[in-house]
């Protein structure tokens, strides 16, 4: 019990030292993006034409005397996007050469890696260059054997898991028994899609009924989301899941898929299997979505990154993570879910899943998350409830974290009328205030979102429509993160939508009917 709880400890926050962030973080963050385009042209200089251009940009930013201001942050949003876009002309460059069937003995060139051979058919040509990079970068977990499998999508990912894991790891003349504790709602749409004779998931909202049924061997596959991409922020109690795992059958294999997408740096693979290490035969998955955080908020190309776990030495039980890795490429192929030439030519960057520039590009992220949650939690007024993992009774633990904050509107308040008045008013005051913020969808990026949700399948008992605010605070740690904090506050310290009404008369519905 004493090594349980040692391992467990690992799995709990560090005590966070005590910062203010940059006193010039405008300035900090375009050293950044300079450093981002300096690792492109120190490793290929022919290059170094091509970011000529905006070069001459960023300097002249760099010594801008107002660069700290608004007008300043709002240059520096621009200069992040064409930096973008250069790279983007670049690497489609390469994409565009060959044919999707190329001639026999024809390489292919990547703008950093190795050029590719024997290629046949785009559908079936396999991201060797980059899954190579990432094993190199990534340290080894010790007991363990690792391999990284990208796909198009984590969505992809998790389609090709869902065909391949079945087949092998359900008892001699049973059904696989797949169950999951997860919020995301389009994953949830994919399962339905799935199931089926032979691959039915059950779906849990209760921890301790899932937990008892790992812990008792009456389930194969367990797919979890440590911070679940719910409306509640529901965070995963890791002591639960542990335990469950531990207390397993040690004649009873399993497959721990967890969905990270949500976490990126902050969930930390090897605290964890260090925890499980005297548990059950086990293959554990990292599955996440490297479409944000790791692109540093610049959204090149969508893409899937899975980690594959087993022990070092023969397998017990379960395949080896070799072989896992070649069922899983061989299912790719067929399904037509690996990266395409285009998307490898985007993500072949000297700092595409580089962990050290994930950790750095991600904590400002987390943290002005954790900053407007707190905020917002102390207003009392338009909305019923603040729901971030930061303010749960689990925020001790590691992955106690998110990228955004959820705002719930009170029930007899939540109308269309009323959605459509709080998006326009909170995009009026972002212009009358000259904010770098935006209303969108999704996460991670270096810049402010935020959006009205009416998710599927969150329905009241009557039928009607339930909605929420979600603001997704970016990675910028400058005058328009201060100023979408105050911004929302200032929005929730009205009592209801009749006081935020009659606070802005003249404000129309952003979309028309």
């Amino acid at each position: 019990m004493q090594g349980e709880a040692d391992s467990l400890r690992r799995l709990r926050k560090s005590p966070a030292p005590v910062a203010s962030g940059h006193e010039q973080p405008c300035r900090a963050e375009c050293q950044e993006l300079m450093a981002l385009a300096e690792a492109i042209t120190r490793i290929r200089p022919a290059f170094v034409p091509v970011f000529a251009d905006w070069r001459r940009e960023a300097e002249a930013l760099l010594a801008a005397p107002d660069l700290e201001s608004l007008a300043g942050e709002a240059r520096l949003e621009t200069l992040s996007m064409a930096l973008r876009r250069c790279w983007m002309r670049l690497a489609h460059s390469f994409a565009d050469r060959p044919m999707k069937s190329p001639p026999h003995l024809e390489d292919v060139p990547m703008p950093f890696g190795v050029d590719l051979k024997n290629y046949i058919y785009e559908r079936v040509v396999p991201p060797n260059g980059l899954e190579h990079r990432c094993q190199s970068r990534y340290r080894p977990v010790p007991g363990w054997e690792s391999r990284f499998c990208l796909f198009g999508s984590a969505m992809g990912a998790l389609t090709i898991l869902l065909q391949v894991l079945p087949r092998f790891l359900s008892a001699p003349g049973e059904v696989p028994r797949w169950d999951s504790f997860i919020g995301y709602y389009e994953t949830e749409r994919l399962l339905r899609l799935h199931d089926r004779r032979g691959v039915f998931c059950r779906r849990f909202k209760k921890p301790d009924e899932i937990f008892e049924r790992v812990a008792n061997g009456k389930t194969d596959i367990l797919l979890v989301e440590p911070s679940m991409y719910d409306w509640n922020q529901t965070v995963l109690d890791p002591e639960i899941l542990v335990q469950a795992i531990l207390k397993r059958p040690q004649g009873r294999p399993l497959a721990l898929i967890l969905d990270t997408s949500l976490l990126g740096p902050v969930f930390r693979m090897d605290d964890l299997l260090a925890a499980l290490a005297p548990s059950c035969p086990l293959l554990a998955v990292e599955l996440r979505s490297g479409l944000k955080l790791d692109q540093e908020g610049l959204e090149f190309s969508n893409v899937g990154i899975t980690r594959l776990f087993t022990r070092e030495g023969p397998p017990a039980g379960i395949h080896g993570v070799e072989k896992w890795r070649r069922h899983i490429r061989s299912a790719r192929k067929i399904f037509g879910n690996a990266l395409s030439l285009d998307e490898m030519t985007l993500l072949d960057l000297p700092w595409f899943s580089d962990p050290q520039r994930l950790d750095a590009y991600a904590a400002p992220i987390f943290a002005n998350n954790a900053r407007l949650a707190a905020a917002l939690a102390k207003v009392e007024g338009l909305f019923s409830r603040i729901a971030h993992p930061s303010l749960s009774k689990l925020s001790g633990w590691q992955w106690a974290e998110s990228p955004f904050v959820i705002a719930h509107l009170r029930d007899r308040e939540d109308r269309q009328a009323n959605r459509d008045l709080l998006e326009a008013v909170i995009h009026t005051e972002i212009l009358r205030r000259g904010l770098t913020a935006c209303l969108g969808s999704s996460f991670g990026f270096r810049h402010h979102r935020f959006e009205i949700v009416i998710p599927e399948g969150y329905e009241r008992s009557d039928g009607s429509s339930r909605s929420f605010l979600k603001v997704a605070m970016g990675h910028r740690q400058g005058p328009s993160a201060d100023g979408l904090i105050r911004l929302l506050c200032d929005v929730a310290k009205h009592a209801d939508f009749a006081a935020l009404r009659q606070a802005y008369p003249d404000v129309k519905p952003l979309r028309q009917s």
